[in-house]
């Protein structure tokens, strides 16, 4: 076998996908952090060109519901000068929802909440929201129409 077979060979095996979660918490979470680095690519994609800043950094949640274990998720956080828009990963599993992340504005040091995304809500298939602290609390689809939506809070 040639040095470029195997090494092509080497190179195959190194990128075979892990191996299947052993639970559903597991699968879940994988499932959970794969989400937020996708939701975080396209927000990258929606921004490109911009003179808006984007970081993103991992948090550790910690699931009451798989024994207490711990993971980390990725935080987005998108900025214009002073202020900032996060999508903070909160819990996996709740009321129904799998992978809650919530939206929230950050202003001069005080942070206000204003939507919830779930990774998985219901019979939804894909990411929803709904708006925090109103009387329509319809969940609705999450995509780069409504995150211009969201993103409008970041203009004075």
């Amino acid at each position: 076998m040639s040095a470029k077979s195997q090494f092509f060979q080497k190179l195959e095996a190194t990128r075979q996908p892990p191996p299947p979660a052993k639970n559903k918490g597991q699968a879940d979470i994988a499932a959970f952090r794969l989400q937020m680095e996708k939701m975080y690519e396209n927000i990258q994609q929606w921004l490109e060109g911009s003179d808006l800043s984007i970081k993103s950094r991992d948090i550790p949640i910690v699931e009451l519901l798989l024994g207490n274990s711990s993971f980390s998720v990725t935080e987005i956080t998108v900025i214009l000068d002073n202020r900032s828009l996060n999508f903070t990963p909160l819990y996996l599993y709740g009321q129904g929802v799998t992978g809650c992340t919530e939206v929230s504005l950050t202003l001069e040091g005080q942070q206000s909440a204003l939507y919830r995304l779930f990774m998985g809500s219901g019979n939804a298939v894909g990411w929803t929201y709904a708006q925090m602290n109103t009387l329509d609390s319809k969940e609705r689809a999450f995509d780069e129409e409504s995150f211009f939506g969201m993103l409008n809070h970041l203009i004075p």
